[in-house]
């Protein structure tokens, strides 16, 4: 998952590199809310249990994939990406999100 966890990022910097990736197909209301939010959103997964790999000091491990400009995809080691989706779902389930798409890949 995409959010700007690390002291040296910042949600406006996410959004810059998406719309910039998205090359005027990202519709601006979407990268805001998801750039804005992500962070928290990474966090509270992290706190229901989801996997995500973590640095001796708590914080996320973070990856440099895809158009990101700096190091930003909090991931879980092979295999515990399923139990990360399935907190998701259990969260959405739990707190009935409306407007939640299921991935579709």
């Amino acid at each position: 998952m995409a959010a700007a966890l690390s002291d040296e990022d910042a949600p406006a910097l996410h959004a810059a590199d998406t719309r910039a990736a998205g090359a005027g197909l990202c519709d601006p209301a979407a990268v805001e809310l998801l750039t804005t939010e992500g962070p928290a959103a990474v966090r509270a997964l992290a706190a229901l249990g989801a996997p995500f790999d973590r640095k001796t000091d708590g914080g996320f491990v973070l990856s440099l994939e895809a158009a990101h400009a700096r190091a930003r995809v909090a991931r879980a080691s092979a295999g515990d990406s399923e139990q990360v989706r399935q907190e998701v779902h259990q969260c959405k389930e739990a707190h009935r999100c409306q407007g939640f798409r299921e991935s579709i890949a």
